[in-house]
């Protein structure tokens, strides 16, 4: 069957594709005031392939993957500066793998572990100058056991938010009593 070359223009928006059967099908990219801001691959009318977003020309928002219309791969999300503000593993349209999320100076402000869609292993998350701020286990999807915080300077933090010494939570982890 032969390929049908489409273009939609609605006020600044261009759409640039090709149909086959009444499908999309290959290569499409869409414009904004003539500037590129998007393309994707299709195939059979669905999303199929790498996908790149732009907040202008040459700078990438989203490096997508898709397989048969579901985020399936690694997924990367950019600051209009270039920054790298999350990165994500995809399998079949939910999260699966390591995601991260940065601070917008680049450090990492979380880390977690996905399966199916849910949180299950360890999940961390970080003040800007690095430390560790919190630290929670799950298995699938659910809590295990309360979850650690920390102050800035890394101290771990009692129930009240207050700092805890290092003698007491070690007495405390020792004798299997509960942090107050």
């Amino acid at each position: 069957m032969a390929q049908q070359d489409v273009k939609l223009v609605q006020g600044l928006t261009r759409f640039e594709a090709s149909l086959e059967g009444g499908a999309l099908e290959g290569r499409a990219r869409i414009f904004r005031d003539g500037a590129p801001y998007a393309q994707m691959q299709f195939a059979k009318g669905q999303l199929n392939g790498p996908t790149t977003l732009l907040h202008s020309p040459g700078r990438p928002s989203a490096q997508l993957h898709y397989q048969d219309g579901q985020l399936h791969g690694p997924c990367r999300f950019l600051a209009p500066d270039g920054t790298l503000q999350r990165q994500a593993g995809y399998h079949k349209g939910q999260l699966h793998g390591e995601l991260k999320n940065y601070h917008p100076d680049g450090g990492l402000a979380e880390q977690a572990s996905y399966r199916q869609g849910r949180l299950h292993g360890l999940h961390q998350r970080f003040h800007p100058n690095g430390k560790l701020a919190q630290r929670q286990h799950y298995q699938h999807g659910l809590p295990v056991g309360e979850p650690e915080r920390f102050d800035e300077k890394g101290q771990p933090l009692g129930p009240d938010g207050k700092p805890q010494g290092r003698w007491r939570r070690w007495w405390q982890k020792l004798l299997g009593v509960p942090a107050e």
